[in-house]
Parts: C-alpha cells; structure tokens; sequence
C-alpha cells in the first residue's frame, strides 16, 4: 500500500485494528514519516476549502437565475440542473489546448506563471483597519513569497496553506492560486485537482489564467 493510500486509509477509518495501532505507532517514532503525514492532511484540508468555496460560488449563481416551473399552483426549483453542476466541480473539465511547440516543464511553467504581487506591507498601507490579524497575515504572506522566490517549493506550500485559512474575498482567490503555482513542482497530482476547481469558476480572479496553465499541463 502506498503512502497516500496509507494515508488516505487512515483518515478515512478504514485500516484494521492492529494496522491502525501500527500506523500510529510509526507517526510517534518516525519524524519523516509524521511530517508526510502532516503535510496531507493540510493539502486536503485546502483542497476542502477550495471546494467548498467553488460550491458556495455555484450555489449563489444558480438561485441568481433561478428557473421555476409552474405546477398547479406551486413553483419548484429545477433540482436536477444544480446537481449536475455540484457534481460537475469534481469532474475534469473540457480544456482548451494551446499549440505550443514543445511541452514545458514544471520549474518552467512556474517562472511563466508567478508573478511576485505588490508587496503585502503596501497593500497593508491602504487598510482602514490594522490589528495583529493584519500583520499575522502580512508576515505569513511575505514569507510564502520569499520561499517561492528562493524556489522553495515545497516549504512555499506549507505557508500559503497557513495563509489560506487566514484570508478572505480576493485575497484569498490570490493565495489560492500561489498555493497551486507552490505545488506544480513537488506535488503535480494535487496542483491539477485544485487547479481544475479554478477552471470551472468563471468569476475566480485567475480564471483565465487557471485555464491556460490547465492545458499546458495537459499538453505535457
């Protein structure tokens, strides 16, 4: 059984008892193993707020256009178009594929993609309000960013995670996007499930962007 079949089965309460007490057992005694451990259950639990997010996104939309059928003197929500929108977000997507000469790398299409955004202490200037949550969140922000620009990938990772559960609106949308830019070189599986969550969301504010890397990754 592989590590994230390991890791998955656990979670999911689905090993045997003397598996469950070994698994365990290896999380007090082996550090690397925990810290791997660590690091999935942060990566689902971003994964789950993306989700949740793109849901609530579709769930506001459909009753925006809502569409009522008239049956005797009641109206009644089209139950079915919004079911097979929900079930959509965990489909992948129809993707545009882009003509490209030859297929780029992972470190590549980072370099392409990540752009530094306007330093945090900056954005901070403009706040009507700045408390220790502000600057917890500056500093968090700041330090993800160095880590990508010193091609730390996978410690990148971690703090735009911590960043994620932190931030709202926008902001979020930003952090959602670096988190997956994070993720390409170290952890493509995951990067293409979230990134897919981005593509079937028209008014993310990396939409097009999320598409465009989607089908350069489809292109490899």
């Amino acid at each position: 059984m592989d590590k994230y079949t390991l890791f998955e089965s656990y979670l999911t309460d689905k090993l045997e008892p003397s598996r469950k007490a070994d698994f365990e057992q290896r999380l007090t005694k082996d550090t690397e193993f925990k810290r791997e451990f660590d690091e999935h259950v942060k990566t689902h639990a971003s994964l789950d707020i993306l989700l949740e997010g793109d849901i609530h996104s579709v769930i506001k939309e459909i009753k925006a256009k809502e569409v009522a059928i008239t049956a005797g003197n009641k109206s009644k929500w089209l139950i079915y178009p919004l079911a097979g929108l929900l079930a959509g977000l965990l489909i992948t997507g129809a993707l545009v594929f882009l003509n490209e000469d030859e297929a780029k790398n992972e470190k590549q299409l980072i370099a392409e993609y990540y752009r530094t955004p306007m330093s945090a202490s900056t954005r901070g200037s403009q706040d009507k309000v700045f408390n220790a949550q502000t600057a917890r969140i500056q500093e968090s922000t700041i330090n993800a960013h160095n880590l990508m620009k010193e091609g730390r990938y996978k410690e990148a990772t971690t703090a735009f995670q911590n960043v994620l559960m932190m931030v709202e609106g926008k902001e979020r949308e930003r952090t959602e996007w670096f988190l997956i830019l994070s993720m390409l070189e170290h952890d493509i599986n995951t990067a293409t499930s979230l990134l897919q969550l981005l593509t079937q969301n028209s008014q993310h504010i990396k939409h097009q962007e999320a598409v465009k890397l989607a089908a350069e990754l489809e292109a490899q």
